[in-house]
């Protein structure tokens, strides 16, 4: 079991089971943390563009508290939160900040998928 665990989702459905693997995999004290990366257009800072980035942070908000009813009182405890950043290094940066066990992301699905031959 982990203590301290990051999901770094986006705004789609496909982040549900990254999220419940999370739950499976935090203690019982432990907490899952979602995050939300809001990437950052360069060479403009989020003054000039306020109302722009206001309504894509309501947005994920609104996202990460549908996305927390799937941890539900199974275990654990979890938090939230919406940050701003070039994505990876902001996840990064998070993790390290929180002192994460683990981060854990969705992927494609692996499978026996033959190369088409053409």
């Amino acid at each position: 079991m982990f203590e301290s665990i990051v999901v770094p989702v986006d705004l789609t459905d496909r982040n549900r089971d990254a999220v419940e693997m999370a739950r499976e995999l935090v203690s019982q004290e432990g907490r899952v943390f979602l995050l939300h990366v809001i990437e950052t257009i360069p060479g403009i800072e989020l003054v000039e563009e306020r109302a722009f980035y206001a309504k894509l942070e309501k947005r994920a908000l609104s996202h990460l508290e549908e996305l927390s009813k799937l941890l539900g009182p199974k275990q654990g405890r979890f938090e939230a939160e919406v940050s701003y950043g070039p994505r990876a290094k902001t996840i990064l940066e998070q993790a390290r900040k929180l002192n994460a066990d683990l981060i854990v992301v969705r992927s494609h699905r692996v499978g026996d998928e033959t190369p088409s031959e053409g």
